[in-house]
């Protein structure tokens, strides 16, 4: 391989690798905000609205917040205990797990 030809091969890989890091970061950051739109996560009925369990680590790490605890509460909600003190001032955090829930008991369903 010619010394020019390997620098075009080399460039037009980064430029592959640019763009697709774009892409990933597009998708991450529209993922987010898709979620911290749905709600505020400060009551059940305001609770962040999410797909998979790693929605929550997502959102908390983005937010710069330590998880203290976690609990189920009917069935519905993750309540996250947020460690202090915090940017937000924020005790706890309320998270809707109906979505990754019902896609689990489906699974779990399918396998019997």
């Amino acid at each position: 391989m010619t010394l020019p030809l390997f620098f075009a091969l080399s460039a037009s890989l980064t430029e592959l690798k640019n763009k697709e890091a774009k892409l990933w970061d597009y998708k991450f950051r529209k993922l987010s905000e898709v979620i911290l739109d749905s709600g505020d996560g400060l009551t059940k009925e305001t609770a962040y609205v999410i797909t998979r369990p790693s929605d929550e680590g997502m959102i908390t790490n983005l937010l710069g917040l330590t998880v203290t605890n976690q609990s189920v509460v009917e069935n519905k909600w993750d309540l996250l205990q947020i460690g202090q003190p915090n940017e937000y001032h924020l005790k706890t955090l309320y998270f809707n797990i109906e979505k990754p829930l019902s896609t689990l008991i489906k699974k779990t369903a399918a396998k019997k």
